[in-house]
């Protein structure tokens, strides 16, 4: 038997996104509670930011100045710190979780991008502006041999049965997430249609 949430609601948004440039990963079997961490690319179900996708992200949306074979002028030290800002925790930001103010902060962070003279190790000959997002398209559409899931320059990944566990609560577990460059972005819980 079927399970009318999924069939008809779930899977169609699903194959709508991989259409789209998403890739999609399934946490668990759909309508069921994810055991395995591992089976969302994760190492525990409290990790909900891809982190490793988030460097990698940034680190191509920010390419050398110089003709450099396109690598990043940001180090692996500045690529963890601008991955504390966005967390919250970096040095200096205070609790994270911080409320209304945190998000806003972050939301600036996402569409304008980071002054590149605030983070540790910046050096004259390197750019000023620090992009997390590639809003413009500016870094194209996916070429040929690229990975999936990267258009406009970003990485784009939908995880359906997302499960998180909290301090304090019960675990949640979301029909789907998606996630921009490694950070979670939309949550989405999926209904039967009536």
């Amino acid at each position: 038997m079927g399970q009318p949430e999924y069939d008809k609601t779930e899977e169609p948004l699903i194959d709508q996104l991989v259409a789209m440039g998403w890739k999609h990963v399934r946490g668990g079997p759909p309508g069921e509670p994810a055991t395995l961490a591992s089976a969302s690319g994760r190492t525990s179900f409290t990790q909900v930011v891809y982190e490793d996708r988030f460097r990698d992200a940034v680190a191509r949306l920010n390419p050398a100045p110089r003709a450099d074979g396109g690598r990043t002028w940001l180090s692996p030290g500045q690529l963890d710190h601008l991955l504390a800002r966005i967390k919250g925790t970096a040095p200096g930001q205070g609790l994270p979780g911080r409320g209304a103010a945190g998000n806003r902060e972050a939301t600036d962070m996402l569409r304008n991008g980071i002054n590149a003279r605030t983070v540790p190790g910046w050096t004259p000959e390197n750019p000023e502006h620090i992009r997390l997002v590639d809003w413009d398209g500016e870094f194209g559409p996916v070429g040929k041999g690229e990975s999936e899931g990267s258009a406009r320059g970003n990485d784009l990944l939908a995880v359906s049965q997302f499960r998180v566990e909290r301090k304090g609560a019960k675990p949640v577990t979301p029909d789907l997430v998606l996630f921009v460059n490694g950070l979670p972005w939309v949550v989405i819980e999926c209904k039967a249609p009536c």
